[in-house]
């Protein structure tokens, strides 16, 4: 799992860095936990099939998704299983729903590329803003 630094002022401050693409998405689910809430049980799944045409556009699409079905459905992930291939992120998201006696860390708006940086060598190092 890839390593995560936050800073929260106005907006969030997201920096990951990480292995590969595949871990890229796993620590944004493991960010995203960190900012909104954790599940208390993995009993959903999701499919998500995200078209992209290049990594920097990929990583905010699918954090926008994340966010999205949240909103939408409570919907907070756990863990995923992800396949690159044409252009297309297939992920299998396992998860659960917001809990009646939880609460929520942070409100996210949207995951924007403002100030948006991407370095990929070694390791992908990763920098972007969420609005709150």
């Amino acid at each position: 799992m890839g390593r995560f630094k936050i800073k929260a002022i106005n907006d969030i401050e997201i920096e990951l860095i990480s292995s590969n693409y595949i871990d890229v998405f796993k620590t944004l689910i493991k960010v995203f936990n960190y900012l909104v809430a954790r599940p208390k049980k993995k009993t959903i799944m999701k499919q998500l099939s995200i078209k992209y045409e290049n990594y920097e556009s990929l990583i905010i699409d699918f954090f926008n998704e994340l966010i999205y079905l949240f909103e939408t459905e409570n919907f907070l992930p756990l863990s995923g299983d992800f396949k690159i291939e044409k252009n297309c992120l297939i992920a299998k998201l396992k998860g659960g729903i917001l809990g009646a006696k939880q609460h929520v860390r942070y409100v996210l708006k949207s995951a924007t590329h403002h100030n948006f940086v991407f370095n990929e060598g070694k390791k992908i190092f990763v920098k972007f803003l969420v609005d709150i």
